[in-house]
């Protein structure tokens, strides 16, 4: 019946059978929807309600106008969010200064992070701020900011290389330098590595998923990825590439489009979500880099 008569689907629904003495108990568990409103069939007619206590009964034009509004306004603050965080990343206004160079960025907002109705516990979350390490960290150390919790990878001096910031709302963000230099054949080469890159995204959507699970942030989320301030350098290509056909952006900054997660909660393939992301850059070897972690990579 909620598969076939609801509309949109209800996205996290759980159900957990209790043996009692001459029977069962079927208890049902409905996360808060940021899909809705969900229009339900009862035999031929078709409803759009609302529950008030034990009462059910159907929404007003007004009260159904404003329902679809909402899932849309929260779409939009979330993107806005994404968006202010990147213009503030390109303009150095993160954390801590960033080294100089290339910056990869991921960000994962569950819509419901939007809302305003719930905060997460940053002290929990500092308390198992290991969770949050990247790999090539070497380890890592936490500080609790205005915006919640962040995780960084320590450096000798001021200027960060890598760091993870948790917002009290529920969104993540992942940011880490992406660039390389060194001398080839008397010529000074400033290089994007390509499984860098997508081994960095690809585990910034594994490690924000499965912490927004944790969190119980059900429904539908955003996964946006970017790589910021790159230009002047190209992208890592295999060796069938010559000097003369070098890979270079067309912009400074590659915002690349937003990635709908349907639910944040229920997500089996990881790669099923990083690899159109990395498609439609066409930046990468996506089959090698993904699932061998070898990767040569275009432009």
């Amino acid at each position: 019946m909620l598969d076939a008569r609801v509309e949109p689907r209800i996205q996290g629904l759980q159900f957990h059978p209790v043996d009692v003495a001459g029977g069962y108990v079927l208890i049902l568990r409905v996360p808060a929807s940021f899909d809705g409103p969900h229009r339900h069939q009862h035999k031929d007619f078709h409803r759009f309600v609302m529950r008030n206590g034990t009462h059910t009964s159907d929404l007003t034009y007004n009260q159904l106008r404003s329902a679809f509004d909402r899932t849309a306004t929260l779409v939009e603050r979330a993107r806005h969010f994404i968006n202010e965080r990147t213009e503030n990343i390109v303009a150095g206004n993160t954390w801590k200064p960033m080294q100089a160079g290339p910056l990869c960025v991921a960000h994962l907002v569950p819509i419901a992070a939007m809302d305003g109705r719930t905060t997460i516990d940053i002290a929990a979350l500092n308390r198992d701020y290991a969770s949050f390490i990247f790999s090539g960290w070497g380890g890592a150390s936490s500080a609790l900011n205005l915006d919640g919790l962040v995780v960084y990878s320590p450096t000798r001096d001021d200027a960060q290389t890598a760091y993870v910031q948790v917002f009290r709302s529920g969104a993540f963000e992942a940011v880490r330098v992406g660039g390389s230099q060194y001398v080839e054949n008397d010529e000074h080469r400033r290089v994007i590595p390509s499984t860098t890159v997508t081994a960095f995204y690809r585990e910034a959507a594994t490690v924000f998923l499965a912490k927004a699970k944790l969190l119980g942030y059900s429904g539908p989320a955003i996964f946006r990825c970017a790589l910021l301030q790159i230009e002047g350098y190209e992208f890592g290509v295999g060796g069938n590439f010559s000097l003369f056909r070098k890979a270079f952006s067309d912009r400074p900054n590659l915002v690349l489009p937003d990635v709908w997660v349907e639910d944040a909660e229920a997500v089996t393939d990881i790669d099923a979500i990083v690899r159109p992301i990395m498609d439609i850059c066409g930046a990468f070897n996506v089959d090698d880099a993904l699932n061998t972690g070898v990767g040569s990579g275009c432009g």
